[in-house]
């Protein structure tokens, strides 16, 4: 299993559900060798009103390790996501297509050591994996949820409360720099305003410290944001504790959602980026802010808002950063904080 493993809610039928998918095998799917979609499904004991697990996790956690150990050794097979919902916890794998009954005795035996979890199985084919591509694998909208997630996920982690407003920045990416006019206008009418791009002002000020100091690398100490220089990403405050995603086809690189780089934000956006399919570059930026709530619901609501207004004039939204503010007086920053890849 990789480690690029993410998770997020949906509306399936009218029901609230929990997608965790590996994401890194968007690039890969489908693999040939592995044609056949494989299932187990287990009931949820007294889930709760929502049909979600209200309980038993440590058990759904042992069952979940038991079934990707055994798929994986027995039938050679690949773990690529799982569904919760209405009242059931599905897995989900590919794989070379199993012998006759080699499915059902692997799960049987596996399941066995949880006698009193009800469950059922299957498998079929889907040489072109459209399980994990068109249901698994989150949509462009919910990408940018997932890594909204993460941000606040940070913003928490260094004491904000998330209960004051503050000013939020935005960056998008267009083919044109009358379609980043015509995106900027309609995003005024939306409260928010336009930054300038101060990249060659910063760029002079970074050559008057090397003049000051030979030694000095950057905020970062790496010159750039940590990690690479792919353009965009969401975080926290430039200059204090920034909470970056690389770029990526979808404008994110979930992976990386947790990298902390110190330095300018605007040295995280460069001058150009591709669109998601990869086939055309989108070279004019429009960075906007607007003062706005951090938590997730509002916030969310925000990025999606911004992403569907940016692909009706053909770019790519690609990312926010915001300050941290205190719990307890409302204004300081965290400073020097440190973060790793979960």
């Amino acid at each position: 299993m990789s480690d690029h493993w993410d998770f997020y809610f949906c509306d399936l039928d009218g029901h609230r559900c929990s997608i965790f998918v590996d994401l890194a095998l968007d690039g890969a799917a489908p693999v040939r060798a592995e044609p056949c979609l494989l299932w187990v499904s287990v009931d949820l004991h007294d889930p709760g009103l929502d049909g979600l697990p209200a309980a038993d996790f440590d058990e759904l956690h042992e069952i979940e390790d038991a079934l990707f150990d055994a798929l994986s050794a027995r039938l050679g097979a690949r773990a690529v996501g799982r569904l919760t919902g209405e009242g059931s916890r599905q897995f989900f794998f590919y794989a070379a297509k199993p012998a006759t009954g080699a499915l059902e005795e692997t799960v049987r035996e596996t399941m066995g050591r949880f006698p009193e979890q009800a469950f059922t199985s299957g498998e079929r084919d889907d040489p072109e994996w459209r399980h994990y591509r068109e249901f698994l694998f989150p949509s462009e909208e919910e990408l940018v949820t997932i890594e909204n997630q993460h941000v606040v996920e940070e913003l928490i982690a260094h004491g904000d409360s998330l209960d004051a407003p503050r000013a939020v920045d935005h960056w998008l990416y267009f083919p044109s720099a009358a379609k980043q006019a015509e995106f900027v206008r309609e995003a005024t009418r939306l409260g928010f305003a336009e930054l300038e791009d101060r990249d060659d002002d910063d760029a002079d000020d970074d050559d008057d410290e090397e003049d000051d100091d030979d030694d000095h690398e950057g905020d970062d100490g790496e010159g750039g944001r940590k990690g690479g220089d792919d353009a965009g990403g969401n975080g926290i405050a430039p200059g204090h504790d920034d909470a970056h995603g690389h770029d990526h086809a979808h404008g994110y690189d979930l992976a990386h959602a947790h990298d902390l780089a110190h330095g300018h934000g605007h040295e995280h956006h460069h001058d150009y980026r591709s669109d998601a399919s990869g086939d055309r570059e989108l070279p004019f930026v429009a960075k906007i802010s607007r003062i706005d709530d951090v938590d997730p619901e509002s916030i969310n609501a925000v990025t999606v808002e911004l992403l569907r207004l940016a692909n009706r004039f053909g770019g790519a939204y690609d990312g926010w950063e915001t300050e941290l503010v205190d719990g307890d007086d409302g204004s300081d920053e965290v400073d020097d904080a440190d973060s790793s890849d979960d």
